[in-house]
């Protein structure tokens, strides 16, 4: 009879614990979100699992946080634009481990740690691009280099679009338009570096000069108006007789406050955080900037909100009148990536801005090559 009752107690003791630690596993969590919860939506958008549950809210890339509803969860990261530039709207889905319960979280960036803590499980579709060979870009023997051409790269973030961009504006300036390697200062992601190396032209000699934080711009325009004796990265004050061409692509853009504000990073307790702030600490020290002119393009979302601060006159004493303005959006239009022939490596203003610049279209993956004769295509005329 005691052995009975043993058994009987082990066998409520067992039900007890199943049923308090009863899982709702990642499969189900997964086959909930694409067969239920997003399955109308799944050509249009990118989703991302978590590889493990949750028992903490979702950081995001800025530091903020999507806050989970649920003891433990499944986090799942939907992109709704997956071609756009951030900020842009994507969700957060929380999945209880317990019992499958979701719930849906409203945010404008993608989560920190994407690329390690989570597994894309679904892509929106895709064009498939034109296939062409290459062609190298043999340098001109008689090419003469400017003495007085300037350009600064600012791209805050070290995705492949980013670091495709940087350096096709790289590759155009010093090929397509004399400009002098060692006058193209490259400020990118929070460190400096990026996971597709530093080497923007195949040379086998780093490019990018520094990271895209705020210290460090600020750091470059002192330089540039000769505020700083000893230049780490700008060898000599700019002078009236130069140019300097800037350029922002891979910065995001967030409306916080009423205002559009420029996204680069601080380093707060060692560890990078991704700063929303007022377009003004960038563009108001740029006033004092003393050259001939200034070209200035923005690759980004709401150009034109933004490139509206750096319009000269800004102030009476804006030492550069001569200011020349370009962007690819409107207030609170996205910047999309070129689908057709690029797959998406490269932003759509910057890629036909290269094939004008060359009369060629870049070559996919290597930007200081050249891939086909655009007029042959039709695009001479605006044709497709």
């Amino acid at each position: 009879m005691k052995h009975l009752k043993f058994l009987s107690f082990l066998f409520v003791a067992l039900f007890l614990t199943t049923t308090i630690f009863a899982q709702f596993t990642r499969q189900q969590a997964i086959d909930l979100i694409l067969n239920d919860v997003l399955s109308e939506e799944l050509d249009n958008i990118d989703v991302y699992a978590s590889l493990n549950s949750f028992t903490y809210d979702a950081t995001l890339i800025d530091n903020d946080n999507a806050a989970n509803p649920y003891a433990e969860s499944w986090v799942f990261y939907v992109n709704d634009s997956p071609f756009a530039s951030w900020y842009h709207p994507c969700r957060y889905i929380f999945v209880s481990a317990s019992n499958g319960d979701y719930s849906t979280v409203d945010k404008e960036i993608y989560p920190k740690y994407l690329s390690t803590d989570y597994e894309e499980i679904s892509a929106a579709d895709r064009p498939d691009p034109i296939a062409m060979d290459g062609t190298e870009f043999i340098p001109d023997p008689q090419k003469v280099e400017s003495n007085y051409n300037y350009a600064l790269i600012i791209a805050s973030m070290d995705e492949a679009r980013n670091w495709y961009n940087t350096s096709l504006i790289f590759n155009v300036l010093w090929q397509n338009y004399n400009y002098k390697k060692e006058n193209i200062f490259v400020l990118y992601s929070w460190d400096g570096d990026s996971y597709l190396g530093k080497d923007l032209d195949a040379d086998f000699i780093d490019d990018i000069d520094g990271p895209a934080t705020w210290a460090t711009i600020q750091h470059v325009i002192a330089e540039m108006k000769g505020e700083i004796p000893d230049p780490t990265y700008v060898p000599e004050a700019l002078g009236h007789g130069d140019q300097l061409a800037v350029f922002f692509t891979g910065v995001p853009i967030g409306y916080t406050g009423g205002f559009y504000k420029l996204a680069f990073w601080e380093i707060i307790n060692d560890d990078p955080v991704l700063v929303k702030d007022d377009v003004s600490l960038v563009s108001v020290p740029m006033e004092d900037i003393d050259c001939g002119q200034m070209i200035l393009t923005f690759d980004i979302n709401s150009s034109s909100e933004i490139s509206a601060y750096f319009e000269g006159p800004i102030g009476s004493d804006t030492k550069c009148l001569n200011r020349y303005l370009h962007g690819s959006t409107d207030s609170g239009e996205k910047n999309y990536a070129e689908m057709y022939f690029s797959g998406g490596n490269y932003s759509e203003q910057l890629f036909y801005w290269a094939a004008a610049a060359r009369g060629w279209l870049p070559e996919i993956t290597a930007p200081w090559n050249t891939w086909e004769d655009f007029g042959q295509l039709g695009l001479e005329n605006g044709g497709g």
